[in-house]
């Protein structure tokens, strides 16, 4: 279409011109596409096709004989995906439905062949935690077929580094042993992580295996498992499968059916002239590259190009006509028609020569035209392919309340959310005159940038001052029973909570739900742990106003917040029981109001844990009310700062806030008990022993139960 447009014919092609143009070239005709991977395509050259014969021709690797030369790969495929036979039914149907046992856990195995025609025993990866016994046929274990294959498993179903070690040491090393101890044995594998870390090309080198890798994506040429033995292999297995679940009547192939339709398949497909004939058509065995190189999967070299005809000599009378007709030619229609002209104005002839000289110009401005239609055409691809590379913003697109798929207007607003962050996260500059002054050119003038730049220090003072504990931390203020209400919470390093600050955002996003609080109001919420000494452990901000107090956790976790092993935070029912947290009972009242209204001393274990547990976790109340009291940024939305900038506030006044708590001094000071007698360390010592003994890795339910005991029966002393 491009072609005809660029040499001036007509725009669109008629119904029976492919049939015409085939018909005026024999030489062409119409096939079927396959589809090639292009990095097959583009890898498959000559330069890495001869590097890789180069390798094999090397005098040291040449000498190891084809009953020590072995190709080791993996094929992956589903459990239960049978094939679609051609079969016998009725003349008036097209095409007849049959059920495919289809069941798509992944499974992996590793097969191993000799360059002599001999097959090793393969290793089947599975997807799960642990293999099953109920996974295999019950006449496994008196099937010598079966007896020395290896099983594994692993999340994905895929191979890993582990398993590679483990396959190389258990299953290739010990059924390719060399009659001579000094003979190397030749692995040629495929270029997979498993393959170039260090653990597996050390135990190679060790058991004297040396390796060949082959060149990236040219295995379809050089890989005789892949040319060879695996399209028959898979083929097989699929119309085994199949016949094996229509006759046992299995609706949905099981890992049973697969172990035994994999091993029939193995037996025809793994047979000796079969793995030969792969060695041969990659032509190691036999030696010659040269096959390998005119393979009609490799990238083949231009031909060499037939001689132009002599071009004839333009006539003379050509060069007489009028200027209207001397324009530039840009395709072989003008030319027609110029000729034309010429000759007809003239009232001459139309010779051979004139004939045969515009037939050679004609051709000359098609191939020129057709170059540079092909080369427009790839300046397109490229530039779409840019596009397509260029970074893009993500936003999760969510339904509608009342909704539960996704349509166009929720895109559009998703994408129209992520605009208005974009611009609103732009540097914003206001430009004004400046008034009495001589020049007339307006001033640009600053409005958040210097900010920006003096928050460098503040975060990095941020950085140094909020410290998570270490493994070995216990609190002073626990521990040496300064405070009475501490007492019993030993191994206790802190308290964790939520708040929500308020934040200024534009205008559609400040109608999106998920930044509205329980309040109704555009909030952030705020996660922070802090220890005993109302100093900041950890902080994270920016959260959604309506995030739930378990979600913030998550968030944080999946950051670099830590939960401390053999100690423990106090937190409230929201963040949900998991070890490294202590939750109160619920159902029991808690907070400190509610205890006072009753009037009455708690009268059961839980009670009394419940009113200790909400007077030690108020030191983060405490802590944030007068937190937001001396910052009066954090009590109002500061609408000339922008999200993120909203969010350093908090990391910068936290920092700040700690800096004035330790007076100081460095956090690892307090982590190393700095400035206490030597009457204290031994204690803290001897507590530290104390707790890592009684609470370890218990669960936090253990841990909670251990102390509700513990409180009671001092309290009733």
């Amino acid at each position: 279409m491009r072609l005809s447009q660029a040499s001036g014919g007509p725009q669109t092609l008629g119904t029976h011109w492919i049939r015409r143009f085939l018909r005026r070239h024999p030489e062409l005709k119409s096939l079927r596409s396959v589809r090639y991977d292009w990095r097959r395509a583009n890898a498959a050259c000559s330069v890495n096709i001869v590097e890789f014969f180069d390798r094999l021709d090397d005098p040291l690797m040449s000498a190891i004989p084809p009953e020590d030369t072995y190709n080791a790969d993996e094929i992956g495929t589903q459990v239960g995906i049978g094939d679609a036979p051609l079969v016998i039914g009725p003349s008036e149907l097209k095409e007849v439905l049959i059920n495919d046992p289809l069941n798509r856990d992944w499974v992996t195995i590793v097969e191993c062949v000799s360059g002599d025609g001999r097959a090793l025993k393969p290793l089947v990866i599975f997807g799960g935690k642990t293999v099953q016994q109920q996974w295999f046929p019950e006449e496994m274990p008196d099937d010598p077929e079966l007896k020395d294959w290896k099983f594994a498993t692993s999340g994905s179903g895929w191979s890993s580094n582990e398993i590679a070690i483990r396959w190389l040491r258990e299953v290739f090393l010990p059924q390719t042993k060399p009659q001579r101890a000094s003979q190397w044995r030749h692995l040629i594998i495929d270029g997979h992580n498993s393959h170039i870390n260090e653990p597996f090309l050390l135990e190679c080198l060790q058991s004297r295996v040396w390796l060949n890798f082959l060149p990236a994506h040219c295995l379809q040429i050089l890989q005789p498992l892949d040319v060879g033995p695996f399209s028959v292999l898979k083929r097989r297995f699929r119309s085994i499968l199949r016949m094996t679940c229509y006759l046992m009547m299995v609706t949905i192939a099981g890992k049973p059916e697969f172990v035994a339709a994999w091993k029939r398949a193995r037996i025809e497909a793994l047979m000796k002239e079969k793995i030969l004939r792969g060695w041969e058509s990659t032509a190691i065995y036999p030696r010659d590259r040269s096959k390998a190189l005119n393979s009609r999967l490799a990238i083949q070299a231009d031909a060499v190009t037939a001689d132009a005809p002599d071009r004839p000599k333009t006539p003379d009378r050509a060069l007489q006509a009028s200027g209207n007709h001397l324009q530039t030619l840009t395709n072989s229609q003008e030319l027609r028609e110029l000729e034309t002209s010429v000759l007809a104005e003239d009232g001459l002839p139309q010779t051979a020569g004139v004939r045969r000289m515009s037939r050679q110009v004609q051709k000359a401005l098609d191939t020129l035209n057709a170059n540079i239609v092909g080369l427009q055409h790839s300046q397109e691809q490229l530039k779409a392919a840019l596009e397509r590379q260029r970074p893009q913003k993500q936003r999760r697109v969510l339904p509608r309340a009342q909704q539960a798929f996704i349509d166009i207007a929720d895109i559009q607003q998703a994408k129209d959310q992520l605009q208005d962050e974009v611009e609103s996260q732009r540097p914003r500059r206001s430009m004004r005159h400046q008034p009495n002054t001589r020049s007339e050119s307006p001033q640009i003038e600053p409005d958040q940038d210097e900010e920006i730049e003096h928050f460098e220090e503040e975060i990095r003072l941020f950085q140094a001052f909020v410290r998570q504990p270490t493994e070995t931390y216990l609190s002073p203020e626990v521990e040496l029973l300064e405070k009475r209400r501490f007492r019993g919470f030993s191994g206790c390093v802190g308290a964790i909570d939520g708040t929500l600050l308020h934040l200024f955002l534009p205008e559609r996003q400040r109608k999106q739900q998920r930044w509205r609080s329980r309040h109704g109001d555009t909030q952030q919420n705020v996660f922070a742990a802090m220890y005993h000494d109302k100093s900041f452990a950890y902080v994270l901000a920016g959260a959604e106003g309506s995030m739930h107090d378990n979600r913030l956790l998550k968030e944080a976790l999946g950051r670099t917040f830590q939960l401390p092993t053999g100690r423990y935070f106090l937190g409230d029912s929201g963040f949900g029981r998991r070890r490294g947290i202590l939750t109160p009972y619920c159902g029991v009242c808690y907070h400190q109001e509610e205890t006072r209204d009753v009037g009455e001393a708690p009268s059961t274990p839980k009670e009394l844990y419940n009113v200790l547990h909400a007077s030690n976790r108020a030191i983060v109340e405490n802590a944030f009310g007068i937190f937001k009291r001396k910052w009066k940024i954090l009590r109002m939305a500061p609408m000339e700062y922008i999200l993120h900038v909203q969010t350093d506030l908090i990391y910068v006044v936290c920092g700040l806030w700690n800096f004035l708590v330790y007076e100081g001094t460095e956090p690892s000071d307090r982590f190393e008990l700095e400035g206490l007698t030597g009457r204290e360390k031994r204690h803290m010592e001897r507590a530290r022993q104390r707790v890592d003994q009684e609470i370890g890795i218990k669960s936090s339910t253990e841990v909670r139960q251990q102390i509700t005991d513990n409180l009671w029966s001092r309290w009733n002393r």
